[in-house]
């Protein structure tokens, strides 16, 4: 034996010995177990020099979670370089996944294929070599069974829901879409997500949804999941948005009644315990007084007369509440403003103490012609029944419908209420004012406005 071919079997024992070390624990020390196999592999210039099986218990719960096949393979000395085409695949459950490894090889090398359990039971593992040119079969052999259950995560979903107990259109709401699939992540088996029962269309990966925005109503949220190798899950939520009340607010009215150039406000005062940070304020007011989006107004400086002020007021969520009033500013007595011109004041209206102005006397003639009947009525029947007293003392009850009526009963014959009735506010103890249209105006003491129709010489209710 020469010195060359002496150094060549040394260089090979060394080769082998590297990658059949102690823990590879080799099931055949050197080759497949199969001399065809061998024969079939070597004649493609491949050579395996040693394979193994290694288990795992990644979650540590007892059981096998993954096998991994580790293949030791060097080229034969017939060629320089070699590709081959390694498969492993495993049976479970009338389900089957392939996992594949190909390799060029020019010397030696180490390669591994791993098989995660995706469910709970016994698993059938085999190990082929395929001639990627010819597409042959080279090697088919058994890589054992075994009891595995999953340590990966199943297929799973869930609904997270923010929100406060009881929730109104407008509130914070938000859904978090949990969902995990480390087994279909893993053999790339994935599926497709179906969720149903949002208001609008919702997407895959729309993984937080904002039900602030949802109209009120009562919501069925049911997503359902199945990846590719059968394993399925669904999640269910009932959510209720209530619809949110309109502000609740007073319309607080400082000066009504009062003269020009005192205190006058007219205050939004909110009655309720959400924010009115975003709430409109849209004043309508006759005469114009142009009043902004502001819950304070001053009216110190609106002019003598009615003003009819309405107000909306406009939350973030577009619900809106309507009040309404009708303010008073009375003709100031005595000093006016020194910046109010002699013009402006005489445009101002008329302002009675108490007494009624001319524009109002034919009306009064009416009422008073009225009253003065009632009473000649009350006088007649009074004296009546005087003279029929002091005749003599009948023997018999004079039956009910010839007797004579007393004054009293006379009068609520006659009117239909009794003496005792409330009596009419005179109305020479309103107040009357003429406005700039010549209008003339009487305040009752509960607020209510009456005007007076000269054509017909009524006073009627203003609404």
């Amino acid at each position: 034996m020469n010195r060359n071919t002496l150094l060549v079997l040394m260089l090979l024992f060394a080769s082998l010995t590297t990658v059949s070390a102690d823990e590879m624990n080799p099931i055949a020390e050197s080759a497949t177990g199969d001399n065809q196999a061998d024969a079939d592999l070597s004649a493609n210039g491949i050579k395996v020099l040693a394979w193994r099986n290694d288990t795992f218990d990644a979650d540590e719960d007892g059981r096998l979670d993954a096998v991994r096949i580790v293949l030791a393979l060097n080229i034969t000395e017939a060629v320089e370089t070699s590709d081959i085409n390694i498969l492993v695949e495993a049976f479970h459950d009338g389900r089957s996944i392939e996992l594949w490894a190909n390799h060029s090889l020019n010397g030696a090398i180490e390669t591994s294929i791993q098989v995660d359990a995706w469910g709970e039971g016994i698993y059938l593992l085999k190990l082929q070599m395929f001639d990627p040119q010819s597409g042959n079969l080279l090697a088919d052999l058994d890589a054992g069974e075994w009891n595995m259950a999953p340590a990966l995560a199943t297929p799973s979903l869930k609904f997270d829901l923010k929100s406060p107990g009881w929730i109104e259109t407008g509130d914070i709401c938000e859904i978090k879409r949990v969902f995990v699939d480390e087994i279909g992540e893993r053999y790339g088996q994935m599926g497709q997500r179906d969720l149903r029962g949002t208001p609008f269309a919702t997407y895959e990966w729309d993984t937080e949804l904002d039900c602030s925005t949802w109209p009120a109503g009562e919501y069925t949220l049911h997503e359902t999941y199945q990846n590719g190798l059968g394993q399925s899950t669904e999640a269910w939520l009932n959510l209720t948005i209530n619809n949110r009340p309109p502000p609740a607010i007073k319309l607080i009215v400082i000066g009504d009644g009062e003269e020009y150039g005192g205190t006058c406000l007219l205050v939004i005062s909110a009655e309720t315990l959400d924010s009115t940070e975003n709430w409109n304020y849209t004043w309508d007011t006759i005469p114009d007084h142009g009043v902004e989006d502001v819950s304070e107004v001053n009216c110190g400086s609106w002019q003598p007369g009615v003003h009819m002020v309405r107000v909306e007021i406009k939350n973030a969520q577009g619900i809106s509440t309507t009040v309404g009033i009708n303010l008073i500013r009375l003709t100031p007595i005595g000093v006016v403003d020194s910046n109010i011109s002699e013009n402006q004041s005489m445009a101002w209206p008329v302002r009675s103490g108490g007494d009624i102005n001319a524009e109002s006397e034919s009306g009064l003639y009416g009422v008073g012609s009225a009253a003065l009947l009632i009473f000649l009525v009350c006088v007649i029947i009074g004296m009546r029944s005087k003279e029929l007293e002091e005749d003599d003392v009948m023997e018999t009850p004079v039956p009910m419908q010839n007797q004579m009526l007393t004054p009293a009963a006379a009068y609520q014959q006659q009117w239909g209420q009794t003496e005792e009735a409330p009596v009419v506010v005179s109305l020479e103890e309103l107040p009357t004012t003429v406005d700039a249209d010549g209008i003339t105006w009487r305040r009752h003491p509960d607020g209510r406005m009456d005007w007076f129709d000269e054509g017909s010489s009524e006073w009627h209710a203003f609404e």
